[in-house]
């Protein structure tokens, strides 16, 4: 009985520690650059289409 709870803490901080460790995401804005590669940025619900331009480089 002893030997379960002694499981179950040691689970319990692990999951806990991941958990901490993991912080959370930031995000940032997502802009076409003024640069007139043409390209189009449109909000879609929780993602962005993004459309036209070229590649860089």
């Amino acid at each position: 009985m002893a030997a379960n709870k002694l499981h179950l803490l040691g689970w319990l901080f692990i999951v806990g520690w991941l958990n901490a460790a993991a912080g959370s995401a930031s995000a940032q804005p997502i802009t076409p650059a003024p640069d007139g590669t043409n390209t189009v940025v449109t909000p879609n619900g929780n993602r962005y289409d993004i459309s036209g331009g070229s590649l860089g480089g």
